[in-house]
């Protein structure tokens, strides 16, 4: 991975040794979009007219499942809450929790900062087990109509 993200190290930041791939997935496509405008700054709302949404099918052995069994939409983390890990700024922690994860699991369950009741899926593919797959189904490039005019 070149960039850096919320649970996996990418070579923009750290040596080559210290990181890892992740794929970022959600539960529903709105969540995806939610979580990509929570980081798009008025500067990159053009490249939201490239994004692709993909349906996979994924058949994993081994997920850990940071969410609370109660409702996904919350953390069952003991100690942590849920906005210690939507900081955009500081990835310190979401990186010790996505390498303790990958260390046990193929991906982490995990509540969505969007704060919507479905949930992120992170897929650490080097992680993955045999017998597990992802599989995409289908794949829509939305029509967004975004024009932006940058205030004066």
């Amino acid at each position: 991975m070149v960039a850096t993200g919320r649970f996996h190290r990418g070579r923009d930041r750290f040596p080559e040794a210290e990181t890892w791939p992740a794929l970022y997935t959600a539960l529903a496509a709105h969540v995806a979009l939610g979580e990509q405008m929570r980081h798009t700054s008025p500067v990159a709302l053009r490249r939201l007219n490239v994004l692709r949404l993909s349906r996979l099918r994924v058949n994993l052995q081994a997920v850990l499942v940071a969410c609370d069994p109660a409702g996904c939409h919350e953390l069952a983390i003991p100690g942590i809450h849920l906005d210690e890990l939507c900081d955009p700024r500081d990835y310190r922690l979401t990186h010790r929790i996505g390498d303790a994860a990958r260390s046990v699991a193929e991906a982490l369950m995990i509540p969505s900062c969007t704060r919507f009741p479905e949930d992120n899926l992170i897929v650490f593919p080097d992680q993955l087990l045999g017998g597990s797959e992802l599989t995409i189904l289908d794949t829509v490039d939305p029509e967004l109509s975004l024009e932006y005019e940058s205030p004066s």
